[in-house]
């Protein structure tokens, strides 16, 4: 697109410009449809008063159709036309009185179907060689009212230029404003403005091409679409092929990809090697902070509550109050505990906790890793107080509360019905679902209710963390007083987990601090509490109450912006040309001191007063944060390496905004209304392979936005399916499976596993895309404006 940031000029390299891109722009594939006409209209470039404009018709008001619209000169084919070239042309000069030679034709642009789909038109770009004010005075007034030119400057202001939404389908589309002195009519729309569109999106400006910013190409590649999309997907394909295949430890596939990912930018690309390691060094900085800032902060509250003592205190809690019921435990432990650890540190602790509870209580190992696995899907998404919503919304540009809200009306349905769900499966119909209704639509309901709300009101730093508690407190209240028919195969060993816990909690520090002479029951809380009173329970329940408190004041108030330092990114923000979008290219990392992580820090100060005054040796603070280094050194290099990898993949060129969404988009357009199904299945894809949801948005989330934008559907709608059904492959991950067998002694038997999970994934996945198709289609009123 022409950019109205530099003198605009039609010159020989400028219009030689236009007919390259015209010849190799992308082609929408129309469905087959028997009967329908060709069309051509002609797209006159002109410059008029020493302006490069665009000029216009006005149909006359007695045409048999679109009767006094603005619209580009042309028309049907005729049986004597040799070419659609020559229609163009020729009802051209029947409209206007253009002469043919006055016009030098620089290419074609996608055909288009009309609104009724009656027609196929074929767009002409033409440059009129005449600056002759006879444009204006020779049409024909039986089929033309008037004429006008509108200048180019002018068409491309961004306050002219604007994106609006279908109100019933709430596919984006673009239209223009008119100046009031045109034929009373407020905006270009229709095909016409698509048409307008996607022809100034083509050339960069000379002067662009002459300030030495780098312009991102779509074909690099012996100027072949297709070969610079195989060359462009090869540091994907290495870093997929490592993770699924090989199994390598992901920050090693991550590193290898992004070498591979800087070698081809750099020589294939045409990258300049400065911007390409400054859009490492801006990736690198934003997974860090605030992306790991948060997961660091809320993995040391959390392990300040392990090392503590406080945790097993929970956990003594809970298991207390549960009845001695495998179905009941089943879902206490497996969805609703497991989605409150899941909200607090993601990154495999649910599973490795709750799996390795369940194992105690007497499950069957396989099982309860099975049913882990099933649970740890609907509260993936905002997983870690959020993650891979922020990372979604950083690396595409959408507003992140929208995508909060949009994952917010997907996967409540989800978490409705899932506790039915794993019970229908575990327990079988009569002693699962006819039996444990109740106990499951209290679960299902508490947490989809919860986790809509505090989406679609708050953010994505609450759902997980709020749905957890009010449905493991919904539960756990419900069944005091109701209970499900004794079946003596689902008792459970409640004695013998306590009894459990309470080795664990003597031997918690014998590891850690041998040297140490005072015991380490002294230093526990749990191990000096055999029965939990009000003021213990209350202290078990203070880490988990104390973050909920501070983030959402945190949210309401905004302070995550006070004090927020917007830095422009030096030799890379607006020195990278967006070609698909014709402009310059943004980097600005927003620092943030007062960040959600900084949040979890402040609730992590008066509950370490608490804990204190509690009687626990300071020693367990030094202890918990050297677990957290511990445990996050991997993640936070392996989270580093990816955001390197994707910020790299959109500057350069070679995915977000190149070959490969061209590519992609188009051919996906083909598809038709079955997108949003698929789109699905590309979350479900990156999942699988990398592991990580988090990893799943940062692949293939801004491949969605600007695939779904180039088919006309929602780009909110677009990038939450992909993280809603990334996550209904996290139980087949087999990074994930490695990962749960370990933990309960399962070593081995991966393929177990995976074939017990993989049916579930794929119906999951299934239902995603119906979801996303239903609220695309059937309900666009559930997709939130992009504002």
């Amino acid at each position: 697109m022409i950019s109205r940031t530099a003198p605009i000029v039609f010159d020989t390299t400028t219009l030689s410009l236009f007919s390259k891109r015209l010849l190799n722009c992308p082609r929408f594939k129309l469905p087959y449809a028997p009967n329908v006409k060709e069309a051509a209209v002609l797209v006159p470039l002109c410059v008029v008063q020493g302006k490069p404009s665009v000029l216009f018709t006005v149909r006359n008001e007695n045409m048999r159709t679109h009767q006094g619209e603005i619209s580009f000169p042309g028309g049907k084919e005729e049986p004597e036309d040799p070419t659609l070239e020559h229609t163009a042309l020729r009802e051209t000069h029947e409209e206007i009185g253009l002469e043919p030679s006055a016009v030098d034709i620089l290419g074609c642009y996608s055909a288009l179907p009309n609104k009724t789909g009656s027609l196929r038109v074929h767009p002409y770009v033409g440059y009129v060689k005449t600056e002759s004010d006879d444009l204006f005075t020779r049409f024909n007034p039986d089929e033309v009212s008037s004429v006008f030119t509108l200048p180019i400057e002018y068409l491309i202001d961004p306050k002219v230029r604007i994106t609006k939404q279908f109100r019933e389908s709430k596919r984006e589309y673009t239209v223009f404003k008119l100046p009031d002195h045109v034929h009373g009519e407020k905006e270009l729309w229709g095909l016409t403005s698509f048409i307008l569109d996607g022809v100034l999106r083509l050339p960069p400006p000379e002067s662009i091409i002459q300030s030495g910013i780098f312009i991102q190409q779509l074909q690099p590649i012996n100027d072949s679409l297709i070969g610079s999309f195989f060359v462009g997907i090869i540091p994907l394909i290495i870093v997929l092929i490592m993770l699924g295949v090989f199994r390598v430890p992901a920050y090693y596939a991550a590193s290898t990809g992004l070498v591979v990912c800087i070698f081809i930018a750099i020589f294939g690309w045409k990258m300049p090697a400065t911007q390409a390691f400054e859009s490492i060094g801006n990736g690198v900085v934003y997974a860090n902070w605030p992306i790991m800032w948060i997961v660091a902060n809320a993995m040391y509250i959390y392990n300040i509550t392990v090392r503590s003592g406080i945790f097993h205190l929970f956990r003594k809690w809970m298991i207390s109050s549960t009845p001695p019921d495998m179905r009941i435990i089943l879902i206490i432990i497996g969805f609703c505990f497991g989605a409150l650890l899941e909200g607090v540190a993601g990154f495999g602790v649910p599973g490795a906790i709750c799996s390795s509870m369940m194992v105690a209580l007497g499950f069957d190992p396989e099982d309860a890793l099975v049913y882990t696995l099933i649970f740890n899907t609907t509260p993936v998404a905002f997983g870690a107080l959020g993650i891979p919503v922020t990372t979604l919304a950083s690396l595409t540009g959408l507003p992140v509360l929208a995508l909060s809200a949009m994952m917010g009306r997907q996967l409540p349905i989800f978490s409705l019905f899932l506790p039915a769900y794993a019970l229908l499966f575990y327990a079988g119909p009569r002693a699962g679902l006819i039996e444990c209704w109740p106990v499951a639509l209290v679960a299902g309901f508490s947490f989809a209710l919860m986790q809509g709300i505090f989406a679609n009101l708050v953010g994505p730093e609450l759902p997980d963390l709020i749905a957890g508690l009010v449905s493991l407190i919904s539960v756990i209240a419900f069944v005091q007083f109701w209970k499900p028919r004794y079946r003596k195969e689902y008792e459970a060993n409640i004695n013998y987990m306590l009894k459990q816990q309470e080795q664990e909690e003597e031997d918690i520090f014998a590891q850690e601090i041998k040297e140490e002479k005072e015991s380490d029951s002294e230093s526990q809380v749990s191990s000096r509490v055999d029965k939990l009173s009000a003021k213990y329970t209350l202290l078990a329940w203070s880490p988990w109450l104390l973050i909920v408190v501070v983030v959402i004041i945190w949210t309401f108030a905004k302070v995550s912006t006070k004090g927020q330092i917007d830095v422009k990114w030096p030799h890379l923000h607006q020195e990278v040309w967006l070609t698909l979008y014709g402009k310059k290219y943004d980097a600005i990392w927003s620092f943030q001191p007062l960040a959600t992580g900084t949040a979890i820090m402040v609730a992590s100060i008066p509950f370490s007063v608490i804990v204190l005054l509690y009687g626990v040796h300071p020693r367990v603070f030094k202890i918990a944060l050297r677990d957290t280094v511990v445990q996050l050194y991997k993640p936070i290099i392996t989270v580093s390496f990816i955001m390197a990898f994707a910020y790299l993949y959109n500057y350069s060129g070679m995915s977000t905004h190149a070959s490969i969404v061209y590519t992609i988009g188009y051919q996906l357009a083909s598809v038709g209304k079955a997108f949003p199904f698929i789109s699905a299945w590309l979350g479900w894809v990156a999942c699988f392979l990398s592991g990580s949801d988090t990893s799943a948005n940062s692949l293939f989330g801004n491949l969605q936005v600007v695939a779904a934008r180039e088919i006309g559907l929602s780009a909110i709608l677009m990038a939450a399916t992909n993280s809603s059904g990334a996550i209904t492959s996290k139980m087949i991950s087999p990074q994930n499976l490695t990962t749960g067998v370990s933990t309960i002694g399962l070593q081995g038997q991966e393929g177990r596993i995976l074939r017990r999970t993989i049916a579930h994934s794929v119906f999951m996945c299934c239902v995603m895309g119906g979801i996303a198709c239903i609220q695309q289609y059937g309900i666009p009123s559930m997709i939130p404006a992009e504002v």
